[in-house]
């Protein structure tokens, strides 16, 4: 026992030295698209990712231009890296995979302003069911693959005005974080265990 326990303290803080490699990792995609690209370019592009209605795939180098694709990814990434230090959750390897498709995902069709409402509706659920955001932050994180589905809501014309559309896309983006979260019950891949049953 003794032995495990040693050998998880020293997994964990080999663990806990990926925080400064995962913002390096973020502000080398930012400089990469100030490099790529003017500033001025790269803020106007950001604007136009902001407010492109999203299909599933939207690919933002096409869109946007390089820079700007790639500045999104860097703030995706840092904002994530954010939420799972507040959050207080346990790195490992699926931390990588996360970051890896947070990044990869933020050059089509995922950006810093969609994801927020997916991760709002796991974040309401682990309240809702009183269980650690820290157990459940991995599941939004993954479950904003879906973003685009908020800006292609939000940025349609169908929904009577610019207002409705936002407050419709909001909501199917809440939905979506909280469906996530109640549908992904194993909790063994993230080395955790499920404090209710909600």
């Amino acid at each position: 026992m003794g032995v495990f326990h040693l050998l998880h303290h020293e997994h964990q803080a080999r663990y806990e030295r990926m925080f400064p490699y995962l913002w390096a990792y973020a502000a080398l995609l930012a400089l990469a698209g100030f490099v790529v690209d003017t500033p001025g370019n790269t803020i106007r592009g950001l604007y136009t990712i902001v407010t492109t209605e999203d299909a599933l795939i939207t690919d933002y180098v096409l869109v946007a231009g390089p820079g700007a694709a790639l500045v999104n990814s860097a703030i995706v990434t840092a904002i994530s890296i954010c939420l799972l230090y507040a959050a207080g959750d346990t790195l490992n390897g699926m931390t990588l995979v996360e970051m890896g498709l947070m990044s990869g995902f933020s050059l089509f069709g995922k950006n810093f302003v969609n994801i927020w409402p997916i991760l709002a509706g796991t974040w309401l659920y682990t309240k809702a069911c009183r269980q650690r955001l820290a157990g459940n932050i991995g599941i939004g994180l993954m479950a904003t693959a879906l973003a685009p589905i908020v800006s292609y809501i939000a940025l349609d014309n169908g929904w009577g005005g610019p207002v409705q559309g936002v407050l419709v896309g909001v909501a199917a983006g809440v939905l979506l974080g909280l469906t996530a979260a109640v549908l992904y019950m194993p909790k063994s891949v993230r080395g955790l265990e499920r404090e209710t049953l909600c």
